[in-house]
């Protein structure tokens, strides 16, 4: 009895484990997708801001502003980078 419980909760975790996984990858992968050339900086925010499997951080160096999306259920393997142009503009996107 106690081996059957034991397996059966191994095997709850890890499915409960994969959805959550699958669902981050699902999350990164679609915001990635509506991010378009053009957009404002408010508007790549405003969708960003409704992440629940995964979070966000503002990035600048000297010449350029980026965004990385990525999630800690992904180990941060995959994730979507941003970049924007000096009138906070989405220039470009990237899908890692």
């Amino acid at each position: 009895m106690g081996r059957r419980w034991l397996w059966g909760a191994i095997l709850c975790a890890t499915a409960v484990l994969g959805v959550a996984v699958n669902e981050a990858r699902k999350e990164v992968f679609y915001l990635c997708g509506n991010m378009q050339p053009g957009m404002t900086l408010q508007g790549v925010t405003a969708q960003l801001d409704t992440v629940t499997w995964s979070g966000y951080q503002a990035q600048t160096s000297d010449n350029a502003q980026r965004i990385v999306l990525t999630s800690r259920w992904l180990l941060n393997l995959k994730r979507c980078v941003i970049t924007l142009d000096s009138d906070n503009q989405v220039g470009s996107v990237e899908y890692q």
